[in-house]
């Protein structure tokens, strides 16, 4: 079976106006790429996809006017597509999407930017569960607590779960995937929790749904079997096939071959490799903005 492809989504800040989703190395040669809001429906809008270039000024499109289409194609490396310049706070928050295409393989990722004003935060941006398994979503210490409401995939609010710090979900179900929100009645956009959670289609270690009837390989360091494949997908910082290899404190990329530019290196960037990882600072890094020394 072939392998997911070789992308991961990057933000130099979880706090950031721009994002980008490389797709690296031996799938460099990938020209379908597409960035979009990850589950928001927005009726009579067009995701942006390669060919959209130069400053996105059409009320077609989902980003708003002043965004910026990013990219790049460095033929030996990598070839990625992002967007820049995401204003105001409420445009820049949120769980952001991206696609790459090489034939019959799709392989998708998002990643989550929250403001860095927020008042309530989510103990984690991105929690990975298999079908039928249960999962706890908590917020994070501190914080307005006080009238909390929670939505899911940008809907109605959840009623059974106002004024609670946390949300319990049992025998998950593939519908449950997605955006969790939590927010009061008189909290500004922008300033509310926000993370994703990814349902595999297969309990735990089990892969290839629906009959989940292959046995996952221990995947270490935080790396996820993926359900379609089997293939340990490693966080970003480790490398190999069960993701044993630490790539150095500078490294990303299935292969490491990514480096992180500037004099503060990786500190306080966010990467997302293919799903179901998620979200996560680079090994070596922890804490909310990724500035925390391990």
């Amino acid at each position: 079976m072939t392998n997911p492809l070789d992308i991961t989504v990057y933000s130099a800040t979880p706090s950031s106006s721009e994002f980008r989703g490389y797709a690296l190395r031996e799938d460099r040669d990938i020209r379908d790429l597409s960035v979009g809001i990850l589950y928001k429906n927005i009726p009579g809008k067009d995701n942006v996809t390669w060919n959209d270039i130069g400053t996105v000024n059409d009320g077609s499109k989902i980003f708003p006017a002043n965004s910026r289409v990013s990219h790049r194609s460095l033929r030996d490396l990598f070839t990625y597509l992002g967007i820049a310049n995401l204003q105001p706070q409420t445009d820049r928050v949120g769980v952001f999407s991206f696609e790459a295409r090489k034939g019959e393989v799709v392989t998708n990722s998002a990643i989550v930017l929250l403001s860095n004003s927020a008042t309530i935060v989510m103990e984690y941006r991105t929690i990975t569960v298999g079908i039928g398994e249960s999962v706890t979503i908590n917020l994070g210490k501190g914080g307005a607590l006080n009238d909390l409401r929670w939505r899911h995939n940008y809907g109605d609010e959840i009623h059974n779960l106002r004024g609670n710090t946390s949300a319990v979900i049992d025998n998950i179900r593939m519908k449950d995937d997605g955006i969790y929100e939590c927010y009061t009645s008189d909290s500004p956009d922008g300033n509310h929790g926000i993370m994703r959670l990814i349902v595999r289609a297969c309990p735990s270690p089990k892969w290839n749904p629906p009959d989940c009837e292959m046995d996952c390989p221990v995947c270490y360091n935080g790396g996820v079997c993926d359900d379609k494949t089997g293939v340990c997908i490693c966080p970003a910082g480790f490398e190999g096939t069960y993701c044993l290899e630490g790539c150095g404190n500078n490294n990303w990329g299935r292969k490491c071959e990514v480096v992180c530019g500037g004099s503060n290196r990786c500190s306080g960037a966010l990467l997302c490799p293919p799903d179901p990882v998620g979200c996560a600072c680079i090994n070596g890094f922890t804490g909310n903005d990724c500035t925390k020394g391990l």
